[in-house]
């Protein structure tokens, strides 16, 4: 019975792909006669899980139950596997060997473009309206970044050009992929700080860097590689600005156009990239502006540490502990139920609090507003017990919240001009 050499050439891939991971994770082949999906792997690393399914010639996370920052999880196990591809193929094909070079390269800017991500949100950090701006360690780190970035991203466009001088043109377009997903929170951080020459400067070269591998995928016949790279780069667009989105569109079906597949499947790619842009205007319309949106603030402030080298979940460092401090005390809730007149104020700073503009991570103090009594500390549970055993057990004014009561920034800063006014 014949087999096609394709299917021959994905069984192969997957047996090196098996050997290029860590004992510690997972690995599951999927039965043969389901080619849609070929293998399974988890992974556990730093009280961290995350699954992924492996089809064809890509790896697609599909879930993650974690207790960190997902995208570190996400930048570490494509960093992993990118050391052990290229370990394992050292004696290959000439043309895998290229492959492995570029993988690494582009973990390693995918590595370095959240860490840029996330020291550019420590600027942001701040009351709502009043960023507190950049530290001198802040400003070093980023540096130090931009010129990683830039090196990456050098190592990356030079490894494809070897990449095809080695024969490996069907790598191509999934190498492309790889290189522009890896660029997406590079070019986002570019457009939220105005430098929007220097992102349509880049987003041009990428394009043309989509449509070149477009042209081989089509030539190969590979459509869901074309599909990747087309909808990837149509990504780097302003989500927000609907002439843009239209004319982004506009690129992808002249680009699918030129690229040689048929027109049934330009049709059905340009359709999954319409139903993708139709899903995020469905979510811009329902997303309102919140302040107190305190998971979205945890996760920030998560991303915030990883780029400052603090392992949030697994430290046992102080900075490590005062993050976690921090991220508990977003929402000081908690201690202010027992009594209206109860506020949680702002104390002495620390290095890692100014680092990541957290003043929670700081001494901070639970204050009564009518009899003026005080306690500070850092963990804000610790000091609201030692708080209403020395003041509130037993005081005649103790007036607890409703049930439906809720704390909200609005309500803190009402209370403060109350006090004022009252001073």
């Amino acid at each position: 019975m014949y087999r096609p050499r394709q299917h021959e050439i994905g069984d192969q891939g997957l047996r090196i792909f098996a050997a290029a991971l860590p004992r510690a994770w997972v690995y599951r082949e999927q039965p043969g006669s389901d080619y849609g999906i070929d293998a399974e792997i988890e992974v556990f690393a730093n009280h961290a899980k995350a699954s992924a399914v492996i089809s064809e010639e890509t790896a697609r996370l599909v879930r993650f139950n974690a207790h960190e920052d997902p995208h570190e999880c996400v930048a570490r196990v494509v960093a992993e596997t990118a050391r052990k591809l290229r370990r394992v193929t050292r004696r290959g094909p000439r043309d895998l060997r290229a492959f492995s070079i570029l993988v690494t390269h582009a973990s390693r800017f995918l590595d370095a473009s959240y860490i840029d991500f996330g020291l550019f949100l420590t600027g942001r950090a701040g009351p709502p309206g009043r960023p507190r701006g950049l530290t001198s360690d802040t400003i070093r780190r980023r540096r130090l970044t931009d010129a990683r970035l830039l090196r990456e991203y050098r190592h990356c466009a030079d490894a494809l050009v070897a990449l095809e001088r080695a024969g490996g043109q069907r790598m191509v377009p999934m190498a492309a992929a790889r290189v522009i997903q890896s660029f997406t929170p590079v070019w986002l951080r570019m457009m939220f700080e105005g430098q929007r020459g220097t992102a349509a400067a880049y987003r041009s070269e990428l394009r043309e860097l989509a449509e070149a591998a477009a042209t081989i995928g089509g030539r190969l016949g590979d459509t869901d590689s074309v599909a990747l790279v087309v909808s990837l780069t149509v990504c780097l667009g302003d989500p927000e600005d609907p002439r843009d989105r239209a004319e982004a569109l506009e690129w992808a079906e002249r680009a699918l156009a030129g690229c040689g597949l048929s027109e049934a499947d330009q049709g059905a790619v340009i359709a999954h990239i319409r139903s993708v842009e139709e899903a995020k205007d469905e979510q811009l319309q329902r997303k309102q502006p919140d302040e107190d949106d305190f998971i979205a603030e945890a996760q920030i402030y998560r991303e915030m540490a990883v780029a400052h080298g603090i392992d949030v979940d697994g430290g046992t460092d102080d900075a490590a502990e005062l993050v976690r401090i921090g991220l508990a005390d977003l929402n000081p809730e908690r201690a202010l139920r027992h009594c209206v007149h109860a506020m949680v104020g702002e104390g002495p700073s620390n290095p890692i609090a100014d680092a990541l503009q957290m003043p929670t991570a700081a001494v901070k103090s639970v204050f009564c507003g009518l009899h003026r009594h005080a306690v500070g500390g850092v963990p804000l549970d610790d000091i609201a017990r030692e708080f209403q055993r020395a003041y509130c057990d037993g005081c005649p004014d103790r007036s607890p919240h409703p049930p439906a009561w809720k704390w909200s920034r609005a309500w803190h800063r009402e209370r403060e001009e109350e006090l004022r006014s009252q001073s």
